[in-house]
């Protein structure tokens, strides 16, 4: 599953160095929010890699968390 990720990207001297951390998401207790942003993740991955594979992520055993 698709999760919201913080990046930082610096150039010095030709070379590009990088480092980001995961942002924390609501947990599964609080429906309304966790829900949302289920539904968010799910549109920015429609955005970055289209219909079929968004569809393809979804329906992987690997994208189930309960009775989400």
């Amino acid at each position: 599953m698709a999760e919201a990720k913080r990046s930082w990207v610096v150039e010095c001297d030709g070379l590009a160095s990088g480092s980001g951390r995961y942002e924390p998401g609501p947990s599964g207790s609080h429906a309304p929010a966790y829900t949302g942003a289920f539904v968010e993740r799910a549109i920015t991955l429609y955005d970055a890699v289209g219909l079929e594979a968004t569809i393809a992520c979804h329906n992987t055993t690997g994208s189930i968390n309960g009775q989400w």
